[in-house]
C-alpha cells in the first residue's frame, strides 16, 4: 500500500470513527421513517445534498489542508526528500486525507442506489441511480483534485500557506464541484430521463453518458495536472508534453460540438482563458526564462522546449485557432461571436471577422507582456497587481473614455472600434513595440549571460 496514504488512513480513522458515519445516518433514516412517514424519495434526496455538502465543503478543505498543515508544521521539506514518487505523494494526499469524508460519502451513496428508483419523477435523477452516483463520485474527485492544486499553486508562488491560502482552495474546489453538479450540464443529466441527445461531430449521443465521458474527460486532466504539479514540486525534470496534448485533445472535443456549424470562435476564448490561467498559475522565474535564452542562443532545442513556458503553448493554440476563424469568416461582420457578453466590448455590430479575431490576439500579446515585465519589475504581488490592472484598463478605463468623447484612446485600453484597422491595430501595436523596447535590455543581458548549470 502507498505509504502516504497509509499514514493518512491511521490519522483519519478510528474503531469510534468508523461505526459512528453508519450508526448516525441508520438512526436518522428510521427516526425519520417512523416519526413522519417519510418517503424513500425524500431519504434519498437528503442523502444527495448531504453528499454534496460532504464532499463540497469538507473533503475540498481536507484536500487543502493535507499540504497546508505539513508545510506549516516544518515537515514538508522533510516528506519531499523521501523515496515517494511523485504519484505516490499526489494520490496519497489527495485521497488519504479525505479518506473519512469518502467513508461518509459511500454510505450516502448506498442510500442512492438502494432508493433511486424512487426518483424518477425528480429533477435530480435521470433514471438510473448507477449513473448519477458515478457523477457524482467523479464530481468530487474532481472538487478535492482542485482544492490541492490550488494550495500547492500558492505554496510556489510564495504567497503562503495560512487559513486564508487553504479558504482559497477549498473556494476553488467548490466552484469546479458547483460547476459540475449545476447548469446546463447537470440539467440534462437529472432532467433528461435519458431521452435527451447530445450532438457531437455530427453524431447523437445519450445526454447521461456523454456528460459522464465529459466530466471523466475533465477531471482525468485535472489529475493529470496535480501529478505533474506535484513533480514540478519534487523538482523532477519535466517536458511540456502533457499540456500540449491537453491543448489539442481540449481542441478535438470542443470542435465536436460545433461540427455541422464550423464555428470555432467560442474555442478561441477557451484557449485565452487556457492561456491567462497558464500564465497566472505558473512561477515566472527569472532563472527559467535565462535558460530558455541560453538555450535558444545554443541552439539546444531540446532544452529550449523543456524551459519553454507553458503560456507560450496556449498563446500559440490561441493564434492558431483564430488564423482558422480568419480563414473561414465572411466578409460581413460577425453576428455570432460565441456569448452575448462580448457584445459590448467588440462592438461586433460594424466589426468585420479578420479585425475582431486578429485585435483579441493582439491584445492577449500585449496583455502578457505587460504582465511578464510587471513580474521581472515587481516581484511581490506582480500577478495581482498586474491583474488588477488589466480589469480597470478593460471596464472602467474603457468606459470613461467612452463616456468622455474620447473614443480614440479605447484602442489603448481594449478592443475598440473595428471600422477602421489603423484604430483596430495601431494603439494595441504601439503598446506591443513599447512593451518589447522594455524587454530589449534585459532579454539581452539574458542571452548574453552563460549560467552555470545550463542543460
Amino acid at each position: 500500500m502507498n505509504p502516504e496514504f497509509q499514514r493518512h488512513l491511521w490519522l483519519q480513522f478510528s474503531p469510534l470513527k468508523i461505526i459512528l458515519a453508519p450508526l448516525l445516518l441508520g438512526i436518522v433514516i428510521i427516526g425519520v421513517q417512523s416519526s413522519r412517514g417519510v418517503t424513500g424519495q425524500e431519504i434519498t434526496e437528503a442523502a444527495y445534498w448531504a453528499f454534496h455538502i460532504i464532499m463540497g465543503f469538507w473533503a475540498t478543505r481536507r484536500s487543502a489542508d493535507a499540504l497546508a498543515e505539513e508545510i506549516t508544521s516544518g515537515t514538508w521539506n522533510v516528506q519531499r526528500m523521501s523515496s515517494l514518487s511523485a504519484w505516490q505523494m499526489c494520490w496519497g494526499k489527495i485521497l488519504g486525507a479525505t479518506s473519512y469524508a469518502w467513508y461518509c460519502a459511500v454510505w450516502l451513496l448506498a442510500v442512492l442506489l438502494f432508493w433511486g428508483s424512487s426518483f424518477q419523477e425528480e429533477h435530480i435523477f435521470i433514471g438510473s441511480p448507477v449513473i448519477l452516483s458515478v457523477y457524482l463520485v467523479i464530481s468530487a474527485l474532481l472538487a478535492i483534485a482542485v482544492s490541492f492544486i490550488t494550495l500547492l499553486l500558492l505554496h510556489q508562488k510564495s504567497t503562503g500557506t495560512g487559513k486564508l491560502s487553504t479558504t482559497l482552495a477549498q473556494l476553488a474546489g467548490l466552484l469546479f464541484y458547483a460547476l459540475m453538479q449545476s447548469g446546463a450540464l447537470i440539467q440534462l443529466l437529472v432532467e433528461g430521463q435519458g431521452v435527451g441527445q447530445i450532438a457531437w461531430y455530427g453524431l447523437k449521443v445519450e445526454s447521461p453518458n456523454f456528460l459522464l465521458l465529459f466530466e471523466l474527460f475533465v477531471a482525468g486532466w485535472v489529475w493529470i495536472a496535480a501529478y505533474r504539479l506535484m513533480q514540478s514540486e519534487l523538482q523532477y525534470r519535466q517536458y511540456p508534453i502533457a499540456f500540449i496534448l491537453f491543448l489539442i485533445t481540449m481542441f478535438i472535443v470542443l470542435y465536436g460540438f460545433s461540427f455541422e456549424q464550423s464555428n470555432l470562435i467560442n474555442f478561441l476564448w477557451a484557449y485565452v482563458i487556457v492561456t491567462y490561467i497558464a500564465f497566472f498559475a505558473q512561477k515566472k522565474d527569472v532563472i527559467r526564462y535565462k535558460l530558455w535564452c541560453f538555450s535558444v542562443k545554443q541552439d539546444q532545442w531540446l532544452s529550449m522546449i523543456r524551459y519553454t513556458p507553458l503560456w507560450v503553448f496556449a498563446y500559440l493554440g490561441a493564434i492558431f485557432i483564430g488564423l482558422m476563424v480568419i480563414l473561414i469568416a465572411p466578409d460581413e461582420p460577425f453576428t455570432n461571436l460565441g456569448f452575448s457578453g462580448f457584445d459590448d466590448i467588440f462592438h461586433r455590430r460594424t466589426a468585420s471577422g479578420v479585425l475582431v479575431i486578429s485585435s483579441a490576439i493582439l491584445f492577449l500579446g500585449r496583455d502578457l507582456l505587460f504582465l511578464l515585465w510587471l513580474n521581472f519589475w515587481k516581484k511581490k504581488n506582480a500577478d495581482i497587481t498586474g491583474f488588477l490592472f488589466l480589469l480597470l484598463c478593460y471596464w472602467p478605463l474603457a468606459s470613461v473614455f467612452s463616456w468622455g468623447g474620447l473614443d480614440f484612446l479605447i484602442g489603448f485600453a481594449r478592443p475598440g472600434e473595428y471600422e477602421n484597422p489603423w484604430m483596430a491595430f495601431g494603439p494595441v501595436a504601439l503598446e506591443i513595440i513599447f512593451l518589447l523596447l522594455l524587454f530589449y535590455q534585459k532579454v539581452k543581458r539574458m542571452v548574453n549571460a552563460e549560467p552555470a548549470y545550463a542543460s
